[in-house]
């Protein structure tokens, strides 16, 4: 009876094992000398559960060296908050370490702060595919592939993204296909960069510029973006009318010349 109980535990346990192994951190497109510099918008909160409003901010990403375990990273926040009424500028930098197996975040002392999941390994995951996003306390956050999209970014056009879905119902986070780095979140809260600076939550952040090669962009999406957009189709219609004009005009021409 014994061996059936703990036969049952370690393949009820499995699952879950698997899925926290299942996404490391994307290796082959993070190098060193690598930067991404996202936007930071509308608002955060702190740990110490106070707000602030965000009028410019830049949260800038800057890997220094890689080995097989650990890659060294610098760590720029330039924030202007507006906070009980004043205009705060901030500007604060860091040097943490990555452990290359699970996302987690440390200080240079070795302290671990938490996962991040400002980058994940796509290479695995399809629609439909629940992975171990980060974790916070006991709490266990898991990610859902919810489909394939063509991102438009604010500088690199439209990109192969994933839509990916945490166990909360507000979150949404869209991914680079081929880099595996994240293009747009809402609602990010719990992560491991972020918490380096004391912030628990952003309400929006999107990715502002890198030197990471995000791949091709989908040129049939960014065509299609703009064949549907109101000024494109405004224009074509006008064509079209333009020239139903012109052979009207020119049919009434001929039928009343002698």
């Amino acid at each position: 009876m014994l061996r059936v109980l703990l036969f049952i535990f370690l393949i009820s346990s499995f699952p879950s094992i698997l899925l926290e192994s299942s996404n490391t951190f994307p290796l082959s497109s993070l190098k060193p000398k690598t930067y991404i510099t996202y936007r930071l918008d509308v608002g955060l909160r702190f740990l110490n559960n106070t707000s602030s409003a965000i009028d410019k901010g830049l949260f800038t990403i800057k890997f220094i060296t890689q080995n097989s375990t650990h890659a060294k990273v610098l760590l720029v926040i330039n924030l202007t908050l507006f906070k009980m009424g004043r205009r705060i500028h901030v500007i604060r930098r860091s040097i943490i370490y990555l452990k290359t197996a699970n996302r987690l975040v440390l200080r240079e002392d070795g302290k671990a702060v938490g996962i991040t999941y400002f980058f994940i390994n796509t290479s695995a995951l399809r629609r439909g595919s629940r992975f171990l996003l980060f974790t916070w306390g006991r709490c266990k956050y898991f990610g859902v592939v919810k489909k394939h999209v063509a991102y438009p970014t604010l500088k690199y056009g439209r990109q192969d993204s994933l839509i990916v879905y945490t166990n909360e119902s507000s979150p949404t986070l869209i991914y680079d296909t081929d880099a595996g780095v994240l293009l747009d979140g809402t609602f990010m809260k719990y992560d491991g960069l972020l918490l380096v600076f004391d912030i628990m939550e952003v309400i929006s952040i999107k990715l502002y510029e890198t030197n990471l090669d995000l791949g091709p962009r989908n040129v049939v999406a960014e065509l299609l973006a703009f064949l549907i957009h109101p000024y494109t189709i405004s224009i074509i219609l006008a064509i079209i009318i333009a020239i139903i004009y012109i052979l009207i005009r020119l049919t009434r021409a001929r039928r009343y010349s002698p």
